[in-house]
């Protein structure tokens, strides 16, 4: 977790962009890889057959986009994936 602050905006900024810069040495220097966030959505490209058949597959109450992410929450949260 990177914390900083500051009392003004220009503050703020300056110990943010410090914060990181110290975090990066840190993982450098540990020969870590450095954490990046993920937004939360992708694009997945599927032949237009198959996007027919989950669009009929999909119940009214389903939304096309939730069968992705149930199966991956299924998937992901099996014993071989443990420690991601």
């Amino acid at each position: 977790m990177i914390s900083f602050e500051g009392d003004s905006a220009k503050t703020l900024t300056e110990d943010f962009h410090n914060a990181v810069d110290e975090y990066l040495t840190f993982c450098e220097k540990s020969g870590k890889q450095p954490e990046r966030p993920f937004k939360g959505s992708f694009n997945v490209r599927i032949q237009p057959k198959l996007h027919r058949k989950a669009a009929l597959a999909a119940c009214p109450s389903m939304l096309l986009w939730k069968m992705p992410f149930d199966t991956m929450s299924i998937n992901f949260n099996s014993p071989i994936w443990k420690g991601l």
